[in-house]
Order: structure tokens, then C-alpha cells, then sequence
């Protein structure tokens, strides 16, 4: 049979490995929040209890104060506060936040740096994909073709017999054109 002491050290051991796995962003089971609020409850009830200081009510899981949560997940605690603002999450009647929320400050916006991320590779290697295929064409390319191409066009519009009416509307047409009205054949508009 284990000693008082040996089941303490077994019972911290837990409680330490739930925390490193709340840390890492990973999901608890009900067991474990139900582990972590009681040793929370057992470590933080003071002789008398304010309503603030009270336990949350059975089933609400673990509840954190910005400083507690900023110290036991190593960041900085006015960099928690923006995070938790930002994120749009409101305390509770407690003052306190929910494991679930607090990790949401935390690891959402690091989420999405890694889903833009993927995304700008995907993108990138989309185009040098389409670049080997000969399917990207060079903006300066297409930019000194056509210069070429619009000062000889220009240049026949103005020698042309067309009323100075007609000649100006097609120049200002002419001139109106942008790069993205300039499409590669079989590229979608």
C-alpha cells in the first residue's frame, strides 16, 4: 500500500502532466478537468472565501485569472490581456476565464499564422508550378510587348482619316486598358 506522501507525489505528477498538456493546446477528457479543478479547489480555498475567490460551480471546469493563466502558460500577462481582448472573450461572473478560452487567446491567432502560412507555400508553389508549365507570364514581358504594339496603334489612329472626335475616344479607350484587362488565352476572367 502507498504511503500519504507517495500518493501525493503520484497526485502532483498527474496534476503536472494535465497542466503540460493544457500547455501544448491539447484536449482534456472530463476526467481531467474534473482533476484539475479539484486540485485546484483543494489548493486555493482560504479560510474565508470571498464570492471572487469562491470555486466555480461544479461541471464549469478550471477557471483562470489573466495573471495565473499568463504565469502558468509562460506569456507575458499584458500580451495574454491584448490576446484575450482581441479575441473577443469576455470574463465571467468571476472575473476568471475557462481553460478552453484562455487556450483560444493563446493558440487561435498562432492557428491562423499557421494556416496563412500554408497557404502563401500552397500559392507560391501554385505559381512556380504555372511558371514551369509556361502558363505565368512575366508582367514586364507582356508590359514591353505591348508597348511597342500601342505606340505603333497610336501612331496609325492619329494618321488615320477619322474625325479628331473618333481618334480621341479610341486613345482614351486605348489608354484606359490595365494589366489585369490583359488576359493569358484559357485563363479564367
Amino acid at each position: 500500500m502507498l504511503t500519504d506522501e507517495q500518493l501525493q507525489a503520484v497526485h502532483d505528477a498527474d496534476i503536472a502532466n494535465i497542466v503540460a498538456k493544457v500547455k501544448a493546446g491539447r484536449p482534456l477528457t472530463k476526467e481531467e478537468k474534473r482533476r484539475l479543478e479539484a486540485a485546484r479547489r483543494a489548493d486555493e480555498t482560504p479560510a474565508t472565501e470571498t464570492a471572487a475567490d469562491a470555486p466555480a460551480p461544479r461541471g464549469t471546469g478550471l477557471r483562470w485569472s489573466v495573471n495565473t493563466a499568463a504565469t502558468e502558460f509562460e506569456i507575458d500577462r499584458r500580451t495574454l490581456a491584448k490576446q484575450i481582448a482581441g479575441a473577443g472573450i469576455a470574463a465571467g461572473p468571476d472575473g476568471k476565464f475557462s481553460t478552453r478560452e484562455i487556450c483560444q487567446a493563446i493558440y487561435d491567432d498562432e492557428r491562423r499564422e499557421r494556416l496563412r502560412e500554408i497557404k502563401e507555400r500552397a500559392d507560391k508553389l501554385e505559381m512556380e508550378n504555372a511558371e514551369r508549365r509556361g502558363e505565368l507570364i512575366d508582367a514586364e514581358v507582356i508590359y514591353k510587348h505591348f508597348e511597342g504594339i500601342y505606340v505603333a496603334f497610336r501612331a496609325r489612329v492619329l494618321a488615320s482619316s477619322l474625325s479628331n472626335e473618333e481618334k480621341d475616344e479610341i486613345l482614351t479607350d486605348l489608354a484606359k486598358l490595365k494589366a489585369r484587362d490583359i488576359r493569358v488565352p484559357g485563363e479564367a476572367a
